[in-house]
């Protein structure tokens, strides 16, 4: 009975390293994706400091339309990339403190986070909740 009790604790621990990579995989992925707005970034920026392309209308300055959409253009990717870069760092300070077994909650609130992002952060989240939710992983991270 006690061997089996062991072995419990042994998969627990197995899954528990596996989150910890898969996270640090899925935070990789997500700094690679949050990249791609970087073209929409870059054409925005030329566009709020070029010249004009539109010819000059009488009501407006010369490069009115262009300056409007080149910084919206640019500040729209760069918010994109920037919460990109947040949420994929904050998944990976997940899978690190998984594989410390500190703060539970947080890793778990992460992975509800993740299953927004189909289909590697739903497998994830998914997975993630099951085994952190479970009893004895509690007392892996000295929780009550």
């Amino acid at each position: 009975m006690e061997q089996t009790g062991h072995q419990s604790e042994s998969q627990l621990e197995e899954h528990l390293r596996l989150l910890s990579i898969f996270h640090y995989i899925v935070g990789g992925l997500g700094f690679l994706v949050s990249l791609f707005p970087i073209f929409h970034f870059g054409f925005g920026i030329f566009m709020l400091f070029s010249d004009s392309f539109i010819p000059a209308e009488d009501d407006f300055p010369d490069d009115f339309p262009n300056k409007i959409f080149g910084g919206a253009m640019a500040g729209i990717a760069g918010l994109m990339m920037l919460l990109g870069f947040i949420l994929s760092s904050l998944v990976i300070f997940a899978g690190r403190k998984i594989a410390r077994r500190e703060r539970r909650i947080f890793c778990i609130v992460i992975a509800g986070i993740l299953c927004m992002f189909a289909p590697f952060g739903t497998a994830l989240g998914i997975f993630t909740i099951i085994v952190l939710t479970k009893p004895e992983s509690r007392e892996l991270f000295n929780e009550t």
